[in-house]
């Protein structure tokens, strides 16, 4: 390409990059295949991926850093400068439609765009990207952006989301995510709800005859056995030092809850039989709301009643038993 050409299609863009005053001063310059060499070599060494993309009268990238390789794989510059598609095929397919408003003029452009893009390893990668639109005669002609690559930022966000929600020692769901699930039935969903809450027997006596390491690995056994039941109108999570709740929605909760129960006991014997020295020993209590609307914390109540009524209950019978055999 010739250097006037060249000149001619990049001055828009630096225009976008750099102070209008300092554009006119380096096109003024007599040394201007210099300077303008200059500032392309610092567009390609850019950790950035900065392009022009022609819209009208053809799709087409004008330019395309070769950063776009390092985090996509080598060629993928080449590719997409060669076939303007490339972008669109290598797009996670969640984010196609707003990659198609984005050159159909279909989008707030003061807005910054997040967009996942696959590299040759099928892996997506997370970016940021700011966009300026160049019109003429108020018709979109081409866009100029800058995109940033921005994994570290979500993994951090994912994994601040996760601390949020989920038990760090159990791996299931927390007290505050179930808190937020039954503030939203409490308030905003009517639906059928009930709960299944469940006390770790035992568990102080396995802390203080082995360790408290022996004791987290029966919670940690617990949170395992009772994710075996665990579905889409079913939460599994732990909300106290050896509490555990399952929460049930939708509309054959009803039944669903008491199959449920039933379920949990004959799995927890079979477990036990199959595994004498990893037994699981839980203490349970059920309720039920037809409507969960400012319903939930009384079903809360009645399952914390039921289930202290059932530890009770083994307590008197183990008593009962020690007795008979001292008989």
């Amino acid at each position: 390409m010739k250097i006037d050409h060249l000149l001619k299609r990049t001055r828009g863009f630096l225009r976008s990059l750099i102070p209008e005053r300092k554009v006119k001063r380096l096109v003024s310059q007599p040394t201007i295949p210099d300077q303008l060499q200059n500032v392309l070599e610092m567009l390609d060494n850019s950790k950035d991926v900065i392009y022009h993309f022609q819209v009208k009268p053809e799709w087409k990238f004008i330019y395309l850093s070769p950063a776009i390789d390092l985090w996509l794989g080598e060629g993928t510059a080449e590719a997409a400068m060669t076939d303007p598609a490339v972008p669109f095929r290598l797009v996670h397919p969640d984010d196609l439609a707003e990659m198609m408003d984005k050159v159909s003029n279909e989008v707030d452009y003061g807005e910054m765009l997040i967009q996942r893009w696959k590299d040759q390893d099928g892996i997506y990668h997370w970016f940021e990207e700011h966009i300026t639109p160049i019109y003429e005669n108020n018709e979109l002609v081409a866009l100029q952006g800058v995109t940033r690559n921005i994994d570290e930022r979500m993994e951090n966000q994912r994994r601040l989301e996760y601390q949020a929600n989920y038990d760090a020692l159990t791996d299931i769901h927390n007290r505050a995510f179930f808190n937020q699930k039954i503030e939203r039935l409490n308030e905003e969903v009517s639906t059928p709800a009930g709960m299944i809450l469940c006390d770790v027997d035992r568990l102080k006596m396995v802390n203080d005859l082995y360790g408290h390491e022996a004791g987290d690995e029966l919670l940690k056994r617990v949170a395992r056995f009772l994710t075996r039941f665990s579905g889409e109108d079913t939460t599994i999570a732990r909300i106290g030092g050896d509490e555990f709740i399952v929460l049930i929605t939708g509309e054959h909760t009803h039944v669903h809850l008491q199959e449920l129960e039933k379920m949990m006991v004959m799995e927890m014997e079979r477990y036990n039989s199959t595994h004498p020295e990893e037994e699981i020993q839980l203490s349970i209590g059920c309720a039920f709301t037809g409507n969960s609307i400012g319903c939930m914390s009384e079903v809360f109540r009645q399952a914390d009643a039921e289930m202290y009524r059932n530890k009770a209950e083994k307590r008197r019978r183990s008593i009962e038993h020690n007795r008979g055999v001292l008989l």
